[in-house]
């Protein structure tokens, strides 16, 4: 399913309102949980957001999480943030902080490969998603941003930027594209 249309059920928001610690992603993407919290104030709450930890605005692409090392950030927070509630565990925090970071080291690794082999390499994708771990591999996102924007927001893109894409395809002028298979459309579909 695709998350942007994600809506909570009454569990979730249960859930949500009685959290002690609340971690959402920000920039647009969890919306949800804004409109749950403002209904249901909480003094010991205390709400992380991964958009605010890494300093991200308003336009800036809500997929953080394919930044590894603003992925790094956020998971830090949370560790600090549960070593405040419950700091009775702060050694199980921290240790399962370094596996957590240990985990990336893989796709770090793998990201700086493609950088040293592949930098500059044109490559396209039909959304967002991947665009952060793209630029962290040093590859040139060729995709139109209104292609990418339309398909994020379930809309049609424009035909000019369909074009271009298809183009992009037909010449063989980039090497990969990125198929995102949750936000599928005709347009998508044909590509």
């Amino acid at each position: 399913a695709d998350p942007h249309l994600y809506e909570s059920n009454a569990q979730n928001a249960a859930a949500i309102s009685t959290a002690d610690i609340l971690i959402v992603n920000g920039l647009g993407y969890d919306d949800f949980v804004t409109k749950i919290t403002a209904s249901s104030h909480s003094g010991h709450r205390v709400e992380l957001s991964a958009a605010k930890i890494v300093g991200a605005g308003n336009q800036d692409n809500p997929h953080i999480w394919y930044d590894l090392s603003k992925v790094q950030l956020v998971a830090a927070q949370i560790e600090s943030a549960l070593v405040v509630k419950d700091p009775a565990h702060s050694r199980e925090y921290a240790k399962n902080l370094k596996v957590f970071e240990e985990s990336l080291e893989p796709l770090v690794a793998a990201t700086a490969k493609i950088k040293s082999e592949y930098a500059g390499a044109a490559v396209a994708y039909t959304e967002r998603v991947p665009e952060y771990l793209l630029r962290n591999a040093g590859l040139r996102i060729t995709t139109p941003a209104g292609f990418a924007l339309a398909i994020e927001d379930g809309n049609d893109p424009s035909p000019g930027d369909t074009a271009t894409m298809r183009t992009y395809i037909t010449n063989h002028s980039i090497k990969v594209l990125l198929y995102n298979q949750q936000a599928i459309t005709p347009v998508t579909q044909s590509l």
